[in-house]
């Protein structure tokens, strides 16, 4: 989300987004537990609270005319159209 908000933030207008699963269907997120997890572990309350705060990410997108496709292999993330990888190219 952070890096979503750098780049809208240095002009870019046009942004692929990888990885973002934003769920723990899969048991963890895609890359895996980090070690400050095990002090507050993933669950669904944090999930929503992602979710939520991405839809402001995405508003900040539109108010500025950023596009911003979202082309994970899997994702829960719906405020973003999804895109192949290899059609964003």
């Amino acid at each position: 989300m952070r890096a979503i908000q750098w780049a809208i933030e240095r002009g870019y207008k046009h942004i692929g987004l990888i990885g973002y699963d934003c769920s723990i269907k899969r048991g963890s997120h895609f890359h895996g537990d980090h070690k400050f997890e095990k002090a507050s572990p993933l669950n669904g309350k944090k999930m929503d609270r992602w979710h939520k705060q991405f839809l402001k990410v995405e508003k900040k997108a539109r108010i500025e005319k950023v596009d911003v496709f979202n082309c994970s292999r899997y994702t829960e993330l719906g405020c973003f159209p999804i895109m192949n990888l290899e059609d964003a190219f």
